[in-house]
């Protein structure tokens, strides 16, 4: 009984002692638990830090290789040396992927000619890196020069202040390094730009960090700490063959968040307080799960975002590019007519004085300037390539026979493959007929054979097949596209209402993962290797192009033993092909030479190219129509509203300076209504407006004057 009264006598003690000692165990768990959590965190932390920076490096690689092939895409030469061209790409390209020192052009023989930015990199300026600081040999720049590959320096101080390393992209012209594109990068840009302009890893505020390199401090984030520190999480790697040790730390206040101390109202508060504690916990984890859940989708959706920005960056840089290049074709191009014009006009009046030598000579000429022609046919296919990453592009709908297509694709492709590789064609006998634009087609084609191609190791097979099947595509769709060509009205009867058309690429190679497939869509992802030079846009421009045409992209893939691409397309029916390609009327034809007498034409042509205005002028007077120009938008406004009665066609360009063709347009419509206009364009990157039936349309360069002059002549001949 004696030991039951002592139990009475202090069971409030020890109540209040198993309490505390409860309380306790759970501010010791409690704690404990949380700092473990907070090392496991800081752990995780350091590891997305590292693979932030691979991330960043690899995207600035990935541009930097990107730009050098764009430096190098180029038929002139002398652009491979020009100064203007360096200030109009480099500025822009730097703008939109922060993070270097600087970027610079090497020559040859390794002095550097050009830098930007040219105020805090002056010192750079004409400077030979064969031999670095103290005369140390660049070996980096060595094996760039004498592999032809990238080089990549150790680390190296900058006399501008602070570390990093340099990098060597040879630009390769006809097998030849014409000079060298050098992508300097600071490691206290490149880390600011990562950890404080971009907060793009998700809570890193929260931690201080120190890069070390050959045990230098190279950059420090938040504050100051040493190795010996609590919390303290070392990690090493290496970037570009430098080795790189990051020493990462909660912040204090973070810290502070799992000591002891600031844990003692749990002790204090009691098990009452605990429980709801407890309870509290739970709930604030849940919240915790759903902020994190919002977190996470709104980087996503950042990600997304800056994707999109990146992408119509480089959309309106090809623009500009397409729009330059399609000038100089069409100057080109007009000059082959006039000179083909001229030899042809030689030989009727020489006939009778040229002997047969000479007589070979004009034929073997003629044949050259086919072969010009030719390529400039090429060119223009290359460059509507280049506007895949434009928002605007210049489509030319037409009807396609797709298996003369698909024949002189794989003719061109057949040289590309392993001899070990079988490539085989199962077409159904019947002629099928898609619309839509030739080049893009073949650049579809092409990116999808490549792939297959790619994907094989050794022996293999490609085969091609094509067959009808049931409808199922989306009219809606098509309605939409039929919007797009002048003879929707017509098309849209003849386009099947019971089948539609499939290609089947196919191919024995290693497959596709299915980890990965529903990734392979996505802009920028490759799993190809550096050296198969692969940029991740490829089946992404593919998917962006058949679903503008209405149709149907799927695949199927087993890893070890292939992939099969299924492409769907709306089909023509035959008496379509008969009825579109029925040539127009022309104008009264007055000599062998395609002369027409156009006589009773006025024609004011507005356009700022010298070369396609002398064209053009040229073309139009041999056709007898009296002829007036202006060299920009202001000036040619003007001109047509002093003389507005006069004219019979106006002939603009788009992209003027003073005033755009677009706005010149409105307001002639205004003046005149019914005065006839001909857009010409290389690519405006602007929507054009609704054009009436007193319009000619729009004709993209290049073209050749003669198609110019057709398009005129059918015009005045059915207006006559």
């Amino acid at each position: 009984m004696i030991w039951k009264k002592k139990i009475d006598k202090y069971s409030v003690i020890l109540v209040v002692a198993a309490i505390i000692l409860f309380d306790g165990v759970l501010w010791v768990n409690n704690v404990s638990r949380r700092q473990f959590y907070l090392e496991d965190q800081t752990e995780t932390a350091a590891n997305d830090v590292i693979d932030s920076i691979f991330s960043e490096m690899d995207n600035r690689i990935k541009s930097l290789n990107l730009l050098t092939e764009l430096w190098v895409n180029v038929n002139n030469q002398s652009l491979l040396y020009s100064y203007n061209r360096f200030l109009n790409l480099i500025p822009k390209f730097y703008e939109i992927n922060p993070g270097f020192l600087a970027i610079n052009w090497i020559d040859w023989n390794g002095t550097i000619q050009w830098i930007y930015p040219y105020d805090t990199n002056l010192g750079a300026h004409q400077k030979n890196i064969r031999y670095l600081a103290n005369d140390e040999f660049n070996e980096a720049f060595a094996y760039a020069e004498s592999t032809g590959n990238v080089g990549f320096s150790e680390l190296i101080p900058f006399y501008q202040g602070g570390y990093g390393f340099t990098s060597y992209f040879p630009l390769i012209f006809e097998e030849n390094i014409t000079g060298y594109i050098n992508g300097v990068f600071d490691f206290t840009i490149l880390f600011h730009q990562l950890f404080e302009s971009n907060e793009s890893i998700l809570g890193i505020q929260d931690y201080s960090m120190i890069f070390r390199s050959q045990d230098m401090v190279i950059y420090n984030y938040n504050e100051n700490f040493t190795i010996v520190d609590n919390f303290v999480k070392v990690n090493s790697f290496e970037l570009y063959q430098i080795p790189i040790q990051i020493l990462i730390r909660p912040n204090t206040d973070f810290i502070k968040q799992v000591s002891y101390i600031y844990n003692t109202p749990i002790l204090i508060v009691g098990i009452i307080l605990a429980i709801v504690i407890g309870v509290l916990i739970q709930n604030i984890k849940k919240k915790i799960e759903q902020i994190q859940k919002t977190n996470e989708e709104k980087q996503k959706l950042m990600e997304g975002l800056m994707l999109k920005q990146k992408l119509n960056s480089l959309g309106t840089l090809a623009g500009g590019i397409a729009h330059d290049f399609n000038n100089l074709l069409s100057g080109i191009q007009g000059y082959t007519s006039l000179i083909e014009l001229n030899l042809m006009d030689i030989e009727e009046k020489s006939k009778q004085t040229l002997n047969a030598q000479t007589s070979d000579l004009f034929l073997e000429t003629i044949d050259y300037i086919d072969n010009i022609n030719k390529i400039i046919e090429n060119s223009k296919n290359i460059n509507k390539q280049l506007l895949s990453f434009s928002q605007a592009k210049d489509v030319e709908y037409q009807i396609i026979d797709i298996h003369s297509l698909l024949t002189e694709v794989l003719t061109s492709f057949e040289k590309l493959i392993d001899k070990r590789i079988k490539l085989t064609t199962d077409y159904i006998p019947d002629e099928i007929y898609l619309i839509g634009d030739p080049s893009y087609f073949n650049q579809m084609f092409m990116n999808l054979l490549i792939n297959a191609r790619d994907s094989i190791s050794g022996e293999g097979n490609i085969i091609i097949r094509t067959f009808l099947i049931p409808k199922f595509l989306n009219d809606q769709i098509l309605s939409e596209i039929l919007k797009k060509v002048k003879i929707q009205h017509y098309l849209k009867l003849h386009f099947s209402s019971e089948y539609d058309f499939q290609i089947s690429i196919i191919d024995t190679g290693k497959g596709i993962p299915l980890k990965i497939q529903e990734k392979i869509y996505d802009p920028f992802f490759t799993t190809k290797k550096e050296d198969q030079k692969g940029t991740g846009l490829g089946l992404t421009i593919v998917h962006n192009f058949i679903s503008s045409l209405g149709g149907n992209i799927s695949f199927t893939s087993e890893e070890g033993k292939g992939t099969t691409f299924n492409l769907v397309f709306p089909v023509l029916i035959k008496p379509v092909k008969e009825k579109i390609f029925s040539k127009p009327k022309k104008g009264k034809n007055t000599g062998k030479l395609g002369i027409y007498n156009l006589s009773k034409l006025t024609i004011l042509l507005i356009e700022d190219e010298n070369d396609i205005r002398k064209v053009i002028k040229k073309f139009i007077q041999l056709h007898h129509a009296s002829y007036y120009e202006a060299d920009n938008g202001f000036k040619g406004f003007q001109l047509y509203k002093n003389f507005k009665d006069q004219f019979s066609l106006v002939i603009l360009d788009i992209n003027l300076p003073g005033m755009n063709g677009i706005e010149i347009y409105h307001k002639i419509k205004e003046i005149n209504p019914h005065q006839s206009v001909l857009f010409i364009t290389g690519y405006s990157g602007k929507k054009l407006p609704p054009m009436d039936e007193y319009d000619l349309g729009v004709l993209y360069k290049p073209f050749t004057p003669q198609s110019l002059i057709d398009r005129i002549s059918g015009w005045f001949a059915s207006h006559s």
